[in-house]
């Protein structure tokens, strides 16, 4: 360096002019290789080269820091003799240094660590020295630092289309470049599965894997000086390079494993059976399969809302593959069922939950539920309704009890009239809510005046007692009903007749038992303060016989016929027998003699997805089809003349069904009639 020239003049003067030709000359250097690097460990060789440098001492390398007035780095003269000058700049701390060149005659001046360049001096007199007109300036950056990452959300998630977040904050990191993430498999020789360095600068960072699917990731903190390394998805990371050697990076020394496990899967459900079922009390098994389904599973059954509600009593039927459902007993109505499965811990459902708002049981259990269930259409049971001609009730006694020879019970006892004390007993079957004001009950010799306000109860059966506070069941008793003259009531012991009048004295119900030939009813006085009027006697042929059950409880049986219940029939007095509608209906009397006698029937009530008909029976106790099949489909009112059927009694029915006709042939009995599916 010139700026030392005065003292080395100063020198060169005492020796002469020969002298002064004669000294030291340090040179120029340079060099080739990077002089800014990267402190990583690796060696980083910088190699420095002198021209026109000369000393008859001899040429060495002498290193300073960078300031103003630089100092000695060292203690003594490197390389001596050597040319170029080979160094390991990862070797030293971080900082920036400056490389000389510097040659002497005769003896090499005294270097010493931290003095100052210009403080160098010639070893003595007949030596002197001179450093190179320039310097090689090494730059040697600290290395970046990934840090260490860290989660506090739970790592183990499941790919279940839900949003799983893990936040990770890394510590410790930096590089003067940045600083970001990289995501890799978990073998030993990790591959990036990130699209590169992924959200640089920021921290701590949110990643959510649920829709890489199942598996297990790592995610990583990577540092950088100046460049960012080049990192593509795919790329081993023990093969990622710096971008140069003064971009040095640093991948953490620990990942974030994440585990990404499958969630449970509700698979696809299927069914071969009838989905559309006749709510009709007979059983509809419809048997369910899942396939594809994984974890633990069950079912659950929901309305067809769009936003469904779950029926049955949570999940059902675990672990059952294939299940079966009967869903006749829920009524009308459609219904859906889903399969639905969970990983680890079951879903809360109870009944009534929204489909939309289950949850999972915690954040380590999933569930799935099936993307179509098997939706069921439960269509009400066609209804026959109640056949009727013009002015038909529809009203019938279907039980009744007279003079019982079984012991005393309470206050009730034996006897042969309608007393107080006897039991007697009737039980009379109609339309539920039926006005019965002013109608009377009569055994053909006296008759009992129902109250004006008389109905028929909400179950379609009114039960008349004869007076005795014991019986039990009682709809109307003495204290209700009044005499409509005539003689007392009193079922006789064998052969007597029953009748029912509406209130204007026509005849709606009349039946007679064992020898009975008294058909003429009694003429009924005005009762219940004038409000029930008076009715003449008339002559009422029976509708129905039934055999002589002496001193017992007698009733009808659903063909049509009675039979007795035996002595001991008392005990069933608090047991009604009777249901409306499907007991008897109205009764039709013609003569066969060649002349029509057309009548019509009205089917009230009937309802059904299909259509309606008729059918004809005998009235036998099997109920044998006479007509060809079912007839006059979708035919109300309709008529129909039996004349040419000859003598005999028959029954006309309505028949109603959803869907397709049941098959109903002459010959069949009406048990064997079967839905068409």
């Amino acid at each position: 360096m010139k700026k030392y020239f005065a003292l080395l003049i100063g020198c060169l003067l005492l020796l002469g002019n020969d002298a002064y030709t004669q000294c030291a000359s340090g040179g120029t250097v340079s060099t080739t290789d990077p002089i800014t690097i990267c402190k990583d460990g690796i060696a980083d060789s910088l190699y420095i080269s002198v021209i026109g440098n000369s000393g008859t001492g001899g040429c060495g390398w002498i290193i300073t820091n960078d300031a103003p007035s630089p100092r000695l780095l060292h203690s003594g003269i490197l390389g001596i003799n050597r040319n170029p000058l080979p160094y390991d700049l990862d070797q030293p701390g971080p900082g920036v240094c400056l490389f000389w060149s510097i040659c002497w005659d005769n003896q090499a001046p005294i270097i010493s660590a931290n003095t100052l360049l210009s403080d160098i001096t010639p070893a003595n007199a007949s030596s002197c020295f001179d450093i190179s007109d320039n310097e090689i300036v090494a730059d040697r950056q600290a290395h970046s630092v990934a840090g260490a990452i860290s989660t506090s959300d739970p790592t183990t998630i499941y790919v279940d289309g839900t949003p799983d977040p893990i936040e990770v904050s890394v510590n410790g990191n930096s590089g003067t470049g940045g600083c970001g993430y990289i995501i890799t498999d978990n073998s030993a020789n990790p591959i990036v599965l990130s699209p590169g360095i992924v959200q640089p600068g920021v921290n701590p960072a949110t990643f959510d894997l649920d829709g890489a699917g199942p598996g297990t990731c790592q995610i990583w903190s990577i540092c950088w000086n100046v460049m960012m390394p080049t990192v593509t998805q795919g790329t081993a990371v023990a093969s990622i390079t710096a971008a140069n050697p003064a971009s040095c990076f640093d991948i953490s020394s620990s990942a974030v494993v994440v585990n990404r496990i499958a969630c449970a899967d509700a698979g696809t459900t299927a069914t071969t059976d009838p989905t559309t079922i006749c709510v009709d009390g007979s059983p509809d098994p419809i048997e369910v399969t899942v396939t594809g389904n994984t974890g633990n599973c069950g079912y659950i059954i929901t309305d067809n809302a769009t936003d469904p509600m779950v029926l049955s009593p949570g999940i059902i039927q675990m672990g059952v593959n294939p299940a079966t459902f009967d869903l006749d007993g829920a009524g009308a109505g459609t219904c859906q069922i889903w399969s639905i499965c969970w990983n680890n811990n079951q879903p809360s459902v109870a009944q009534g939950t929204i489909v939309s708002t289950i949850m999972a049981a915690d954040t380590t259990s999933c569930f799935d539920i099936g993307a179509v269930p098997i939706t069921v259409i439960r269509e009400a049971e066609a209804n026959a309704g109640m056949v009727g001609t013009p002015g038909g009730t529809g009203v019938y006694i279907s039980q009744f009890l007279y003079d019982p020879d079984n012991a005393t019970i309470g206050n009730c006892s034996d006897g042969a009239g309608w007393g107080n004390t006897t039991k007697e007993y009737v039980e009379i079957v109609g339309p539920p809510g039926m006005s019965v004001g002013c109608w009377a009950f009569t055994d053909g010799d006296g008759s009992l005046i129902l109250p004006p306000g008389a109905t028929i109860p909400s179950d379609g059966v009114l039960v008349i007692c004869g007076g005795c506070s014991d019986l039990v069941n009682c709809d109307y008793d003495g204290s209700t009903y009044q005499g409509g003259g005539g003689s007392s009531v009193g079922l006789a012991n064998s052969g007597d007749m029953l009748a029912l009048r509406d209130d204007m004295g026509n005849v709606v119900f009349v039946m007679d038992y064992g020898s009975n030939s008294d058909m003429n009813l009694p003429a009924i006085t005005s009762t219940h303060g004038g409000s029930c009027p008076t009715q003449a006697a008339i002559t009422a042929p029976p509708m129905f016989n039934a055999p002589d059950f002496a001193n017992q409880a007698i009733w009808m049986l659903p063909d049509g016929t009675y039979t007795g219940m035996g002595d001991e029939g008392l005990a069933n007095l608090g047991i009604k027998n009777g249901i409306f509608p499907g007991g008897m209906t109205d009764s039709i009397y013609t003569c066969v003699d060649g002349t029509p006698d057309p009548f019509e029937v009205t089917v009230t009530g009937n309802s059904s997805t299909g259509n309606c008909g008729y059918i004809i029976t005998d009235n036998s106790p099997d109920l044998t089809i006479l007509s060809p099949g079912i007839i006059q489909m979708g035919v109300n009112p309709a008529t129909f003349d039996l004349d040419g059927a000859g003598v005999g009694t028959c029954q006309i029915w309505s028949i109603c069904w959803n869907g397709m006709a049941p098959t109903a042939n002459m010959g069949d009995d009406v048990a064997d009639i079967m839905a068409a599916d």
